[in-house]
């Protein structure tokens, strides 16, 4: 099937065609090929590929490369994960789909964790400031450790990254959500020493943060500049395995339990007779 995407004037239209998989020679890759505006998808033939609607069709894309990442923990060659950009920098691709989904869902960063110091200027946390141990002194209760909530020096830079790292997703994977551009979006331009500020500030909020949710964004953010490069054309990219059987084999196995599949595969035991055996 053959699909063509385009949302409005300014956004380059995009070619989609989707291929059935045999699993035979020259004829096994599962997964994603993306060169300009074109794009081919790869699924197995086995797999009920929906192409009655767009909407559908990327449903299924979604799902079938979401699996992929199972492959990572074979170390069998013909079950690695192909991931890479024209210039073989390894591809993020499910942190591209987290940051869409969390962008589509949450919209732009905001920190909303408090950052809580002692005998500073700010906003005063009487609660916790009250939690301490006064001093009593002629019948005065006295706080000298005075809690406030201040700013996060790097909340600007986390948006900052944040901003940036939406763009790239959009600009990889925004198709799938029927978002063809990310010229919305306005972002300083990338260079090398930009991606070392970038890492080094995602690192420090990381270690400082104990909002779960929170840490799960920064991580994947820094997976996605930590595939950022200079050299990095994005209008190509690979992504998928050259054999689905074992993402297959893990799937079933998670659903119909955790016994050894080893212990099912076809094996015999030869026994010759030395007794009367005639070679050919």
């Amino acid at each position: 099937m053959m699909a063509s995407l385009k949302n409005n004037k300014n956004s380059a239209e995009i070619d989609i065609s989707y291929h059935k998989v045999t699993n035979k020679i020259d004829d096994s890759f599962v997964g994603i090929k993306i060169k300009s505006n074109k794009i081919d998808f790869y699924y197995p033939e086995t797999y009920h590929f929906d192409d009655s609607s767009l909407e559908k069709s990327r449903n299924d894309v979604l799902a079938i490369l979401q699996t992929i990442s199972i492959a990572k923990t074979h170390s069998d060659s013909r079950f690695k994960v192909e991931s890479s950009f024209s210039n073989n920098e390894a591809i993020p691709l499910l942190s591209y789909l987290w940051t869409i989904k969390d962008y589509l869902k949450n919209g732009f960063y905001v920190n909303r964790e408090k950052v809580l110091k002692k005998n500073q200027r700010g906003k005063v946390d009487w609660k916790r400031t009250i939690n301490g141990q006064p001093i009593i002194s002629e019948g005065n209760v006295i706080y000298s450790d005075i809690v406030v909530s201040v700013k996060n020096n790097l909340d600007n830079l986390i948006a900052e990254i944040h901003r940036y790292c939406v763009k790239k997703s959009l600009d990889m994977l925004g198709w799938l959500f029927r978002i063809n551009s990310s010229s919305f979006i306005q972002t300083k331009p990338f260079y090398g020493s930009i991606k070392n500020l970038y890492i080094d500030a995602l690192n420090k909020e990381l270690n400082q943060t104990f909002d779960d949710e929170k840490k799960e964004r920064l991580e994947h953010m820094l997976a996605i500049v930590e595939g950022l490069s200079e050299e990095q054309n994005t209008n190509e990219l690979v992504y998928g395995v050259d054999s689905y059987s074992y993402i297959f084999e893990r799937m079933i196995n998670s659903i119909f339990g955790n016994r050894d599949a080893s212990k099912f595969n076809p094996s015999a035991n030869w026994h010759l007779k030395s007794d009367g055996y005639v070679p050919f």
